[in-house]
């Protein structure tokens, strides 16, 4: 779904000029009929001004709110709840309400008590870096990435429309989800691995940089992202990060017995099932 001109009667203000903000504004450019922007960093805001990707730039929502029919929070999961909680002060006009956070459960809830003025719709793009500056901010970031959607049961039509479309533009693969198994799925996948990767960095000896390389870069990029977003997730979708933590607590206890147990047949057992699991997984 991609409607020829589609936004060019939209007047957007994305709340958050980092990494996600950023790329979706250069993505919009051009496209949008106003685009705005918002972030309570003043070094954000000078930062979005030397690239020119705004109509009209503040770090007070309330200055430019009232411009937009349409709301886009690209901000860490806890500062879109307050936003949210905000919004009915910050500006009186009807518009479409759309967050970009990492967990979904928290902030469809607080949604959903919006005033009626406000049509809102939840959505999170599968895509991302441990980069979270505006100044990397790149138009091709959500090409062929997952664009979650998680609809309320008072989101309209319109706003389903307008998030079938932004994920079109942008070129994502749009997917529909209720927001609880959106929590239960990003904490296997993404949330959990950033602990693992944290984790690994902690244990790692700092003499063993003389040999580190790629793998080992790969392995622990995600230790790098935002510590503010990172924070926000955890706070928000603690039950389902905790449950992998213990499904993975049980496979890490297998390998570590058959080590124990110099048992090199359960362990090539154990390597082959997860080389196979691997390959179940990323085709």
């Amino acid at each position: 779904m991609d409607e020829p001109g589609f936004f060019s009667n939209k007047r957007i203000v994305i709340i958050g000029l980092g990494l996600m903000g950023g790329s979706l504004a250069l993505a919009l450019k051009g496209k949008a009929g106003w685009l705005g922007g918002v972030d309570r960093s003043e070094l954000a805001i000078q930062n979005a001004a030397k690239l020119n990707f705004f109509d009209n730039l503040s770090q007070n929502p309330q200055e430019i709110l009232h411009l937009a029919n349409v709301i886009i929070l690209a901000a860490p999961v806890r500062q879109s709840i307050k936003i949210l909680k905000q919004l009915e002060t910050l500006t009186s006009q009807a518009a479409i309400v759309m967050d970009l956070g990492s967990t979904k459960r928290r902030i469809t809830e607080t949604m959903a008590d919006l005033p009626a003025r406000f049509d809102p719709i939840g959505c999170h793009p599968m895509c991302g870096s441990e980069k979270s500056s505006i100044l990397y901010a790149d138009s091709h970031l959500f090409e062929k990435a997952r664009f979650i959607i998680t609809p309320l049961k008072r989101t309209s039509s319109a706003a389903l429309v307008f998030a079938r479309n932004l994920a079109s533009v942008i070129q994502s693969r749009e997917c529909i989800l209720d927001a609880p198994r959106h929590d239960q799925i990003t904490a296997d996948i993404s949330h959990f691995p950033y602990l693992l990767s944290a984790a690994l960095c902690l244990s790692t000896p700092l003499e063993s940089k003389l040999l580190i390389s790629t793998g080992f870069k790969s392995t622990a990029r995600l230790a790098g992202s935002s510590n503010e977003m990172m924070l926000d997730i955890m706070s928000s979708n603690r039950d389902n990060v905790l449950n992998a933590m213990a499904a993975f607590k049980n496979e890490l206890s297998a390998f570590e017995k058959v080590l124990q147990d110099e048992n090199e047949e359960a362990l090539k057992e154990l390597m082959a099932r997860a080389a196979f699991k691997y390959q179940q997984l990323i085709n």
